[in-house]
Formats: C-alpha cells, structure tokens, sequence
C-alpha cells in the first residue's frame, strides 16, 4: 500500500504543476527594488538627496510612499505620476520616461500609467 502511494506522488505533483506552466501576466504592483541598470525598462529613481536614491518599478498601479522628502524623481522609462504631501490639495506631477521633475516635497504615492494617461 506504502509503494502505491509513493508511486502516485510524482503523478500527482506532475498534474499540479501544469497550472504553474500557464504564461505568467506581469505583475501590477509597483514596488521599491535594488537600484540597477539592468532592468529590461529603466527604473524610477526618487532622488532624495546627493547620493541617496530610492528605485520602483513594476507594470501599472501605485504604492503608498512613506512621506520621503524628495528633491527629483528620474522617470527612466515609465509614464506616470508622483503625488506630493502637500496639504491641501496634494499636487501631482505627471512624468514620461527619459524625463527628470524636479521636486522640493514629501512624495505621498508613486503611479506607474500608460502612455497620455490623465488624472
């Protein structure tokens, strides 16, 4: 009896793992992730100081950034917005890849678009 179920465990981890074959979507999340240059699209880079940089990527949607004081954001090859904490009407910069936005504020949410998106 042992032997026959021990048979049937390859089947039965074979069938489950035909789901996990299925091509993947990408992900929706943004995301904070390890600067790097070798992302397939080039990183958002928050700027929040000389030498100190925050990098987000992902496909589309927004992730709550933690009020960080921000002097730029580089878009590298995302369209998108940033919003800042600036009561009280929480002004949004748009941004499309390959540009910088200068910034002077607490950057509440990052927002990866498409193209021509508007608010």
């Amino acid at each position: 009896m042992l032997a026959a179920l021990v048979l049937a465990l390859p089947l039965v981890a074979a069938g489950a793992g035909s789901a996990a074959a299925a091509p993947e979507l990408p992900s929706v999340q943004v995301d904070a992730r390890a600067c790097s240059d070798t992302d397939p699209t080039p990183q958002i880079r928050l700027v929040l100081g000389p030498g100190a940089v925050v990098c987000y990527g992902g496909y589309r949607g927004s992730l709550r950034v933690d009020d960080l004081w921000a002097t730029g954001l580089a878009s590298g090859g995302y369209w998108g917005y940033v919003t800042c904490n600036l009561n009280p009407n929480y002004p949004q910069e748009l941004f499309a890849p390959n540009e910088f936005v200068p910034l002077s504020c607490p950057v509440m949410w990052i927002g990866i678009t498409g193209p021509n998106w508007t608010p």
